[in-house]
Formats: C-alpha cells, sequence, structure tokens
C-alpha cells in the first residue's frame, strides 16, 4: 500500500487530490480511486502537452509588467493588479498565469461583469495563443458556453462562477481566479472576493489574480492580508479639464459648452460624449439640441434599454460631428470611439435599495471622484481631450472618493438566501470587503420570512427549493405557489420575462407606433398576462416562420430578437429547474385568479389599495401611482398587485394587475396582524361576534369583518352569552328554567314601572354572577350551552331555577292591582296595558295595546283618565302647571288634590267625559276657583302622565306608537283602507241593493282578518236606483250616508208613490224655475224625494237595523208618503220663492257703499238655501228659513243710512262664525253644531232685522256660554 507521504497532490488534477488523499489516509485505496487516480495523472499530463507558447504584446503598457507579475503569482497567494482602462490587463493577465504554471492541475477561471465582455475576451485571448476558441480558451456565460475538459482558460462572468461554488465549494475545477474590474464591487464581485478569502485558507494551492482600475486599490490589498499591488499605467493622453458651474439656468451654460466646441479648431476627433442622468433626459436634452445645433451636430442616445441596432449607430461613422447623450453606461461598459470632448453635468441615477420604504430608489445623485475621473478619462483614449465640469472644482472636491460598492445599494435577500441554503456561512460573519449594513441583513432576512424561505430564523422547505431556482427569491416563490395553485405554466412564463430585461422597445421616435404595436399583446386586468399572450403570439410566428421570417415579424412589432432569445433561455433554464424539483407544470390553462394568487407570494411588499384621491396606499404607509405605461393607469381597481414599485421623481408601480382582498389574505396569512373589536352578542347566530380589522404591512385587506369570537376570547364570549341569552331574553334558547327565571323579572319589572323605580330588581351584574356559578366554562354560546344542558341531570337543572329571593331586592311597594289594571275597556275595547320604567323612551309610562283594525274606536278622552295608580299624580302636575295667578288659590297643590282624588277616582266619575272638564268642575265646586280649558297646559306634562296608545298587527308586532290617538289614525287608519282594499271588501261588501240588505245594518263590526280584529262602520250609499252596502273605517260618513241610503230604499219600495210625487213636482213650474238658479230638475226631484222619505219613515224614530225592522216601519207607516210630500213641498215652495225674490234685491245692491253687505248676504243666501237646503236643514227649521229670509229683505230695506252700524254688525257675526268654523273643521258633535248654527241665525236676526223677530233670545253671553262648552269638550278651549 502506498503511504500517504509518498503522494504528491501537485502529480494529479486539483480536484482529484482531495479524494486521493483521504483514500490513502483511510487505508481504503479502492478501485475506484486507482482508476480516478490513474485518469487524473493521464489528463494533467495531457493539460502540461497542450500548453501554448505565451508571448506579450509589446505595444500594450502591461506587457513590460507580465514577468514581474508572473513572479508575483508564484510567490504570493493573491496578486492585486491595478490598471488604467487599455492597459491591457484583461486580455494579458490569463497569459502570465499560464507562464507562472498555472492552468495545468486545473483551469485559470476569468471572471467578467458583463456577458459581452466574457466571449470579447475570450476570443482575443484564443487568437494571441493562437488556439481555436473552445479548446484551450473558451467561455461560458448564462445560456451559452464554448469550452471543455481539456479547456486552460475559462473567461466566464462573476455570476456563473458563483453559481458554480454550490456543487464545487471548494473550487477544485481552478487553480487560480481571476476577478477582473474588481473596482465596480458589484455585488457578485464583493460576495465572490468575501468567499475567495476564506477559501483560500483552505486551498494553498489556489492563485487569486484581482484587477482593478486605479480605484481605491489598497483596500484590495488590505483585505486580503496585503497583497502585493502592480500598477501599470494605460495608454491615455492628457485631458484638459475645464470647469463651467451653472450660473442662472442650465440650458444657457451648455449653448456656451457646446459653442465653444464648436468653434475650436483642433485637430483630432471632434465628437462630444455627453453624460446625463437618465432615458428621459436624454429625450428632452436631445429634443433642445436638435433645435438649436441641428446644423452642427447629430444626436445619437446611448443607454442600456437602447435596442442593439440604435446601439450599432455608435459605432460606425457619421456625416457629421456627434453628440452622443448617455447614461452611466459610457463610463466603464461601453467605449465610444472618436470623442475628443466630454460634457459631465456630475449627476447619474444610483440604483440604491431602501431597506425602510423596501423599494429600489433611483435617485438622482452627484457622481463620486472616481466616476468623474472615469468620464474624464473617456476622451482621452486616442488623443488629448477636453473635459468640461458643469460644476466647480471646489464641488468636485467635496464630493465622495468612490461610488458606494452596490452591496450597500442593494437588497440582501438574494444572498442571504443562497449563503442560508448552501452553508457559505453567516452574512453578519462573512469576510466582506465593506460589510453590509446590518439594518440591510436584517431587511433581507425579514423578506425571507415574507416569502416564507426562513421560519424562525431557519431554512423552510420552500427556502431550499427557491435556492435551486435560478432567479430572485420574489420571483422564485411565485414559481413554487404556482404548481400548488396549477398555474406554472403561465407563471414560469412571467417569470422569465421578469428576470430578463422587457423585450418590448418604445424607441424615442418610435414610441406612438410603438405602443401601438404592443396593445394586441395586452389584457385589460393584467400587465403579467400580457407576457403571456405575447409568448403566445411569438411561439406561434416561431412555429409558422423560417428563422429570418420569425426575426424580422419580432422587429416589425418593436421587439428585441435578442432580449426574446434571453427570455426563451431563461424560461428552459426554469422550466429544467422545476422538473429537478418536481414541479410540474399544468396542461389546461389556469385561470385568472389561480395565476395572480401565486404572484400574490413573492409580491406581498408591492399591493396596493386604492385611496379616494386615485392613488395607491402601500406597505409600511408607502404612497405610489400606477405608472402610465400600465393597463391598469386609467381602470385603477380597488386592489392591484405590482411586479416592483421603484422612486424616481415619483413612485411608480410597474407591471400591474388587479387582485382580490381575499386572495392577498390567504397568501399573507403569516404576515397578517389581525385585530377585533366591538365584541357583541348576535342573536341570530347565538354567538358572539366581533369585527375583525386585518392589515398587512400596515395596508388593511379586511375591514370590519363579522367573525365568531369565541375562538379568540372564550372568557368575553361567555360573559355576553350569559348577559345576552339568559339575562337578557333570547327566542333562540329554550329551556324550563329560562321561561320560570324571566316570568320572576316580568313581574318585578313591572313592579318598578309601577312604581317609577329602578331599586327592586337585582342587576344585570347579580343575575350573570348566578348563571357565572353555575354554567361551566365551555358554555359561551347557545349551541355550546345546549350540548351541555343536553347532557346535565335534573339536580344541575333545578339549580339553574331563580328564586324570588334571588331577583327582588327589597319589598317596601306592593301596589292593589285595581290601581294599576292589567286590562282596562276603552270605548267598548278591552286592552292590554303594560307599565315600563324607561325616561326618555317611546313608552315609558303606562301603554294600552290596540289592534290596528279597533283603532278608529279609541277616542282621547278615555286615554287621558290614565289609570288610577299615576292619575292623582296627573291631576298635581296639571294644576301645577297652571298660570300662577290660578296655582296659587289651589295651593298647597297636592293636598287639595289629595281631597278631591277620592270623587275623581269614583265609579260615577271615573272615564265619565272629558277628564278636564271634570277636573275644572269639582275644582269649581269645592274650592270656587274657575279653571278655563285654555289655562290646562297638557304639554307641560311628564310623558309618563299622559297614556301611550301601541297599534299593533295580527302577530302582536308593534306598527306604531304615540301618545296622540288622533295623530296615529292620521297615520295608520289610511293603511287599513288598503288593506280593507285587499279583500275584505270584496268579501262583505254589496252593490246594486233594492232592498234592505240581509246583513243588517249594525252600527259597527269587529270582524277578524287573519287572526287580526278590525272595526268598520257599515254604510248605505245611495247610488240613484240602487244602495251600495259598504265598510269604512271612520264612522264620520256613516249618519249622512245611511240617511241617504235608508231614503233611497224606502222610495225603492213605494215606488207607485213615487211615480205619483213625481208627476206632481212636474206640474210646480214656478218651483223648479225658482230651483234653476240653485241646481237641475232632477237635482231637486231627488232631493224632495229622499227628504220625503226620510220625513215619513224614519225622522225622529231609531232607524232600523234589520230587514225586519225595516219592513215593519215601512208597514206601519205605508200611505204617509205622499202626504208628507205635500206638506215639504209647500215649505219648499215657500222658502224658494221667498230665496228668489231676495237674490233679486241683493244683486240691486250695486252701490259701492253697499259692497260689504251685499258680500256678506251673498254668503248667508248660500249657506241658507244651498242646492241640497232640505238636507242640510232640519225639517222644524224649514219655516225659520223664510223667517231669516224675511230678515235679509228688511236688512236690504233699511240699509239706507246705517251701513256703518252694518258693518259694525258684520265684524261682530264674523267672529262667530269663524268659531264655528274651527268647530266644523275639528268634528264636534253634529247635533250641537246644528244648533249653534242656528243660534246665529238667531243672533243675526237680532243684529240688522230686530223688527222680523227672533225665535229665541240669543245675546253675546249665552253664545260665549254655548260655544265654549262645545269648545271645551272637543278641546279648541
Amino acid at each position: 500500500m502506498v503511504k500517504a507521504r509518498a503522494f504528491d497532490p501537485n502529480s494529479v488534477m486539483a480536484r482529484d487530490a482531495q479524494v486521493i488523499a483521504r483514500a490513502i489516509n483511510n487505508g481504503k485505496v479502492s478501485g475506484q480511486i486507482k482508476t480516478r487516480w490513474a485518469g487524473s495523472v493521464e489528463q494533467l499530463a495531457r493539460r502540461e502537452s497542450s500548453v501554448p507558447l505565451v508571448s506579450y504584446p509589446t505595444e500594450l503598457p502591461i506587457s513590460a509588467h507580465c514577468e514581474a507579475i508572473t513572479e508575483l503569482i508564484r510567490a504570493h497567494q493573491v496578486v492585486i493588479v491595478a490598471g488604467e482602462t487599455g492597459s491591457g490587463k484583461t486580455t494579458q493577465l490569463p497569459k502570465a498565469c499560464l507562464a507562472a504554471g498555472l492552468g495545468r492541475r486545473g483551469m485559470i477561471g476569468h471572471t467578467q461583469p458583463r456577458r459581452l465582455a466574457a466571449r470579447t475576451v475570450a476570443q482575443r485571448v484564443a487568437s494571441e495563443l493562437s488556439t481555436s476558441l473552445g479548446d484551450e480558451v473558451g467561455y461560458a456565460v448564462r445560456f451559452d458556453d464554448q469550452w471543455n475538459e481539456n479547456t486552460l482558460i475559462k473567461v466566464m462572468t462573476d455570476g456563473l462562477l458563483l453559481n458554480e461554488i454550490r456543487s464545487d465549494r471548494r473550487m477544485n475545477a481552478y487553480d487560480a481566479i481571476i476577478v477582473d474590474e474588481a473596482h465596480e464591487r458589484s455585488l457578485n464581485v464583493d460576495f465572490l472576493l468575501g468567499y475567495l478569502k476564506r477559501l483560500l485558507e483552505r486551498r494553498d494551492d489556489l492563485k487569486v489574480v484581482i484587477t482593478s482600475a486605479t480605484i481605491d486599490v489598497d483596500t484590495f490589498s488590505q483585505h486580503f492580508s496585503d497583497a502585493p499591488i502592480v500598477s501599470v499605467s494605460g495608454r491615455g493622453y492628457p485631458v484638459e479639464t475645464r470647469y463651467r458651474p451653472v450660473s442662472d439656468r442650465l440650458e444657457e451654460t451648455l449653448r456656451t459648452c457646446l459653442s465653444d466646441i464648436w468653434n475650436e479648431k483642433t485637430k483630432g476627433p471632434r465628437d462630444v460624449l455627453m453624460f446625463l442622468p437618465g432615458e428621459r433626459d436624454i429625450l428632452d436634452w436631445s429634443r433642445w439640441i436638435n433645435r438649436h445645433f441641428r446644423d452642427q451636430y447629430e444626436v445619437l442616445p446611448l443607454y442600456a434599454r437602447l435596442p442593439p441596432r440604435e446601439q450599432k449607430r455608435i459605432f460606425e461613422p457619421g456625416r457629421q460631428h456627434r453628440i452622443v447623450l448617455a447614461t452611466n453606461i459610457a463610463e466603464t461598459s461601453l467605449t465610444v470611439p472618436n470623442i475628443g470632448y466630454v460634457v459631465d453635468l456630475g449627476e447619474a441615477r444610483i440604483s440604491r435599495y431602501s431597506f425602510r420604504s423596501k423599494l429600489q430608489r433611483l435617485p438622482i445623485e452627484p457622481i463620486s471622484r472616481a466616476s468623474a475621473d472615469q468620464r474624464q478619462g473617456r476622451c482621452g483614449r486616442i488623443a488629448p481631450g477636453v473635459c468640461y465640469r458643469l460644476y466647480d472644482e471646489v464641488d468636485y472636491e467635496s464630493r465622495p472618493p468612490y461610488t458606494d460598492p452596490e452591496i450597500r445599494r442593494t437588497n440582501l435577500a438574494a444572498v442571504v438566501l443562497q449563503m442560508r441554503a448552501f452553508r457559505l456561512g453567516d452574512v453578519a460573519t462573512f469576510p466582506f470587503m465593506d460589510p453590509p449594513d446590518p439594518r440591510a441583513v436584517n431587511d433581507a432576512v425579514r423578506l425571507l420570512h415574507e416569502l416564507q424561505a426562513l421560519d424562525d430564523d431557519k431554512l423552510t422547505e420552500k427556502g431550499n427549493m427557491m435556492a435551486r431556482l435560478p432567479v430572485d427569491p420574489r420571483l422564485a416563490r411565485m414559481v413554487i405557489e404556482a404548481h400548488r395553485f396549477g398555474s406554472l405554466t403561465e407563471v414560469l412564463i412571467i417569470v422569465a420575462a421578469l428576470a430578463v430585461q422587457d423585450p418590448r422597445l418604445r424607441p424615442l421616435d418610435k414610441q406612438a407606433a410603438a405602443d401601438k404595436a404592443h396593445e394586441r399583446f395586452a389584457d385589460e386586468a393584467s400587465d403579467f398576462l400580457g407576457f403571456v399572450n405575447l409568448w403566445t403570439w411569438a411561439s406561434g410566428v416561431r412555429e409558422d416562420s423560417t428563422r429570418s421570417g420569425y426575426r424580422r415579424a419580432l422587429e416589425q412589432n418593436f421587439l428585441s430578437p435578442n432580449r426574446m432569445g434571453e427570455w426563451r433561455a431563461v424560461h428552459r433554464q426554469l422550466l429544467l429547474a422545476c422538473r429537478d424539483l418536481g414541479l410540474r407544470i399544468n396542461r389546461t390553462a389556469a385561470d385568472y385568479a389561480s395565476l395572480h394568487r401565486a404572484l400574490l407570494a413573492g409580491s406581498l411588499s408591492f399591493i396596493g389599495l386604492k385611496t379616494e384621491k386615485g392613488n395607491y396606499a402601500g406597505p409600511r404607509n408607502l404612497m405610489f401611482r400606477v405608472f402610465p405605461g400600465s393597463v391598469l393607469a386609467s381602470k385603477r381597481p380597488k386592489w392591484l398587485v405590482a411586479a416592483e414599485i421603484s422612486e424616481t421623481q415619483q413612485t411608480y408601480a410597474r407591471c400591474n394587475a388587479q387582485v382580490e382582498a381575499r386572495w392577498i389574505e390567504h397568501a399573507a396569512a403569516h404576515l397578517i396582524r389581525r385585530t377585533h373589536r366591538e365584541p357583541e352578542w348576535d342573536e341570530k347566530r347565538g354567538e358572539v361576534m366581533a369585527r375583525e380589522r386585518a392589515v398587512v404591512y400596515g395596508v388593511p385587506v379586511v375591514e370590519n369583518r363579522r367573525i365568531p369570537y369565541g375562538r379568540i376570547d372564550p372568557a368575553i364570549c361567555r360573559q355576553l352569552f350569559i348577559r345576552h341569552a339568559l339575562v337578557a331574553p333570547s327566542a333562540h334558547v329554550e329551556a324550563p328554567f329560562l321561561d320560570h327565571n324571566r316570568e320572576l323579572v316580568s313581574e318585578i319589572v313591572e313592579l318598578q314601572a309601577k312604581g317609577r323605580r329602578t331599586d327592586l330588581l337585582a342587576s344585570d351584574d347579580a343575575q350573570c354572577s348566578f348563571y357565572e356559578e353555575r354554567l361551566p366554562l365551555e358554555a359561551i354560546s347557545i349551541r355550546s350551552f345546549e350540548g351541555w344542558y343536553r347532557n346535565i341531570d335534573s339536580n344541575q337543572r333545578d339549580r339553574l331555577m331563580m328564586t324570588r329571593d334571588d331577583l327582588l331586592k327589597r319589598v317596601d311597594f306592593s301596589p292593589k292591582d285595581d290601581e294599576f289594571p292589567g286590562e282596562i275597556e276603552v270605548d267598548g275595547v278591552e286592552v292590554s296595558v303594560r307599565y315600563r320604567f324607561a325616561p326618555g323612551t317611546d313608552d315609558d309610562g303606562v301603554s294600552i295595546e290596540v289592534p290596528l283594525g279597533l283603532l278608529a274606536k279609541i277616542q282621547q278622552d278615555t286615554l287621558d283618565w290614565l289609570v288610577p295608580g299615576f292619575f292623582e299624580e296627573k291631576c298635581v302636575e296639571l294644576i301645577k302647571a297652571l298660570p300662577k295667578q290660578t296655582r296659587k288659590q289651589l295651593a298647597p297643590v297636592p293636598d287639595r288634590v289629595a281631597t278631591i282624588f277620592p270623587s275623581l277616582i269614583s265609579e260615577d266619575q271615573y272615564r265619565r267625559g272629558r277628564m278636564l272638564l271634570a277636573l275644572a268642575k269639582i275644582m269649581r265646586e269645592r274650592f270656587d276657583v274657575n279653571i278655563p280649558v285654555s289655562e290646562w297646559n297638557v304639554d307641560r306634562l311628564a310623558p309618563f302622565l299622559r297614556m301611550n296608545i301601541q297599534v299593533l298587527d295580527n302577530k302582536r308586532r308593534l306598527i306604531d306608537q304615540d301618545r296622540d290617538v288622533e295623530a296615529l289614525k292620521s297615520r295608520l287608519l289610511a293603511s287599513l283602507e288598503e288593506r280593507m282594499d285587499g279583500g275584505l271588501r270584496a268579501k262583505l261588501e254589496m252593490t246594486g241593493l233594492t232592498v234592505f240588505p240581509d246583513t243588517g245594518l249594525p252600527e259597527s263590526m269587529v270582524l277578524d282578518e287573519s287572526g287580526e280584529q278590525m272595526l268598520v262602520y257599515p254604510l248605505l250609499v245611495d247610488d240613484k236606483h240602487s244602495v251600495d252596502f259598504r265598510l269604512d273605517s271612520d264612522q264620520k260618513r256613516q249618519q249622512s250616508c245611511n240617511r241617504q241610503g235608508l231614503s233611497r230604499l224606502a222610495l225603492l219600495a213605494e215606488r207607485q208613490s213615487v211615480r205619483y210625487i213625481r208627476k206632481e213636482i212636474d206640474k210646480e213650474s214656478v218651483l223648479l224655475l225658482h230651483y234653476a238658479t240653485l241646481g237641475t230638475r232632477d237635482q231637486l226631484v231627488d232631493e224632495v224625494l229622499r227628504n220625503t222619505a226620510w220625513i215619513a219613515y224614519f225622522q225622529g224614530c231609531e232607524i232600523p237595523r234589520s230587514r225586519e225592522t225595516f219592513e215593519e216601519r215601512l208597514s206601519e207607516r205605508r200611505g204617509q208618503l205622499v202626504e208628507t210630500y205635500f206638506e215639504l213641498v209647500e215649505r219648499v215652495r215657500a222658502i224658494l220663492d221667498r230665496r228668489f225674490d231676495t237674490a233679486r234685491e241683493v244683486d240691486a245692491l250695486s252701490a259701492k257703499p253697499f259692497a260689504r253687505a251685499r258680500i256678506d248676504m251673498e254668503a248667508q243666501l248660500a249657506r241658507l238655501v244651498p242646492h241640497n237646503f232640505l238636507s242640510t236643514t232640519p225639517y222644524d227649521r224649514l219655516a225659520d228659513l223664510v223667517r231669516y229670509l224675511d230678515g235679509m229683505r228688511y236688512r236690504i230695506d233699511h240699509l239706507q243710512g246705517r251701513v256703518g252700524r252694518d258693518e259694525t254688525n258684520i265684524e261682530i257675526i264674523e267672529r262667530w262664525r269663524e268659531r264655528y268654523v274651527r268647530l266644523e273643521e275639528v268634528g264636534g258633535n253634529e247635533d250641537t253644531l246644528v244648533r249653534l248654527r242656528f243660534l246665529l241665525e238667531e243672533y243675526g236676526i237680532t243684529l240688522f232685522s230686530q223688527a222680523v223677530g227672533a225665535r229665541e233670545k240669543v245675546s253675546e253671553k249665552r253664545l260665549e256660554r254655548e260655544f265654549v262648552l262645545l269648545e271645551m269638550e272637543v278641546g279648541l278651549a
């Protein structure tokens, strides 16, 4: 067996050395190890024999240093080479490594920051070593590589080398690493340098060469333990710096610079390179230059997103001098030819990630001195140049020496994830050249927790999978979630698109055309789906076209063929990675929700809720707008998700989609902070519900959602359940103990209401305590309670029964039942009485419950008596509300009321007539105090001292309530009429009757309609040739309708007599002539016939209520109809004759002084003898009409010389008539109103025509007494 010390690691390939040495040390050199050992020795020999001859171009500045560099590489593990641009370090250092004996046991890895540079450098090195590209010299970039196992020098991007570390932690494939352009300090470079620093401790055979521009090379040396530095000068020419600080306007300063450049007569390169912050600035300044210098300069833009065809124009000869307007891409990435002048504004957009706002910002910042020097060097490459700095030298000197490295300006989530996934150490202890801000590291960790890559700071299964997907962690999270939602096919397309540059081009001079071409791919709700539509279209064109046809179709639609290729390549790479992870694509198209819910998983920091102002509120108090190019720019849905939110001059969300709040809530379940408020008992659900608010990073995705509260706070739920379902009545809990307990509570509550006190019933808290002592902790809802209650024994159930002692706190109040009755009779209707002590509520005090159908029967007079228990207090308060002068006569009021109360409450007095009249009467009789009705002030009474009327439907539900019964009637009786129209009338009413109805004619009827009592008043409505039997909810029309209806039925029964009377009336030609001014012949005939029938059969008698009594009445008085007619027509003739003459005399009063008298008498004539005067005038007063008309004629005859007195009398009588009209309006007793009407006519005789003679003596005093009596009855006095 070969001993370990006999093994020389340098005799085999670096990748095999450790494995072979371990096998030898363990004494386990298997056949497989021997084979590998032999193959490794053979491969090493083959590689050594293929090393090409190394030479260095003499024209390159670095060539003079190559031998020294080679010796330093042999002597040191790390060498720093600092060289200006053009020194040749990029192409010659790989050859120096070859010359130092490297590249045999492993490759010489040579990193470049950009893919184009990697391919270009590999070609150049291969050419100088006279080898084929892909053999001794190869390259590897994303989606493209050319190298094999015999390759000595491998040029690659720094990102690709970092990716290889996952599978080759010791970098055994290399024996040298050259990190080129390290001064750019990209994230990849910093991570690579940190990793190499650690690796060198374990691989002393590994060599590292770091190249940099002459920028801060000491930092690199110190990082690698004072590694030696070799400085190489470039091939630059002297550059003159001219400071031109902007004074007032930048345009004027720039105009001066360009004019000076144009007027200089120097030879050599004359093109101008002008550095600007961003694309928008390039567009604005190109327009300005074309406007002012069109004849002198051709303007060319240069920025990263510029299509390749446009970039090529920069390297092609032009017809005139050029101004290249460029971003900082022209500092190091591209060398613009023929530049003789640089115009530097001193600003650039620097990408900076804010761990506070979680935004990748692109602010415009002053550039560092190093960047300014790089810009200056762009015009000294091929000849002396001039650099115009549009700021002063003091400003230049005050700027930071270097641009912050990328690790201090970017999100570190990807770095942290990779280091965790591949166990590369902790970020905090990793040897970065410039350690990142701990806050940025913590932010990255928080983001990974958001993406569920970390849980409790440990890598999750999702995180492990995300680390193996070659995209940003956010995009990787979308991919993993898409597998779960069945939308992986679409999400892979979208993620691949987001991982590369947007393939859609918008040339500055063809933006409108490009937008038009891209419209075909847009989706109205989602920019993400625009990528899917574009992919589908491009795939179809690709399958149906040749390669050139496909490229042409892309260019015609303003799509970059190169970027489309990169998109497809990334998609392919992702697809393969998904297969390795076991993620399967969906065969059927995913719906909108499945797709966007997957995207949400990676974009929870980019959600937005529309505000009232139209912009969006995002996470962590972020406010942003939708980017104008988005399909949602005009639509602006309530919720959206964006692929990114960036800050330039405005904060914009780019690549957006409409989403729903519930999708966000589901995706952010691990991030949501939920708060709950207003826990309250839900009677319908039988449990406690609360309002939930759920926020994601401060954005409310749920507002005021009602949720069951039991799982959140069962203790509170138990308290509320007991209070609202057991202590307070709940219709959904059925148990004998509750019925018993509630009945006890109701008794005591009513007792309190009767005593107007609240100190009798045990408090709700005491009742709750009773149940809390007896119920289990799990009884938090009706369902849980019922589950417990079903399984307990009778003893436990009995313990839930309360006693009167449990509920009654004191026993010092025991009123009699008749003081506070449970039922009373109001106007013939038995109603229930309820008592409540709740000041300020509608039903405080005493309430009666009245069915809607019986409301019309209830009168206010009866209600004013209240109930005996409150009536004495009501009397006291009424007297206290009297005017002071009256009230003083009744002091002390309570004592005076106590003496009269027994009389008021006596059976022959209580609820007999109007309460205020009775009270005033007894005050006058007992205390000789007159109290006019006008002095009573009922409105000052406390509400509980006025009866409340509650109107109920047939299910005893409250319809309306009021303490004014007339107000209730006005609101509700119309609806009662509607209900009667809905079917009741059709069932009971009759039309076309010619005989008395079988149903009879009761004064009122109480009907039962669908379980509801309804009071109606039957009417007989005259229809000339027949009678209709109608029902009315109001009694007001009953008397007049029934008079006409009964008269008509009598006439229909006496047809022969009616025919005779009609013939007799036709003979009365003069009478008909005199009536013609009042109405038609038919009206007079009808009026005479009806009133004749009424006088003959019904006047002065009870009206018949049945057919039998009706027919008996007609039979008893048969033959009286004609006799009555002749008596009546004699009176009618006299009245109409006298009226005719009086009317002519009134018309003759044409003189102006008589105008007021004429108007008054015209009105009197219309009142006395209207067209229906027989119906409106009692039979026994018809003769008085003639006397009143004679009085008018007397007044006319004696008016001359008495106009003044007449007008005075008019004013007197008008005052009384106004009071009469008010009584008519409120509906006073009809018989009393008729009596007052004729008293007024008699008083008119007294005032105007005393000589004619009054029927009875009428004075002001008598009128006042009569009027006040009626006004008091109707409440007008």
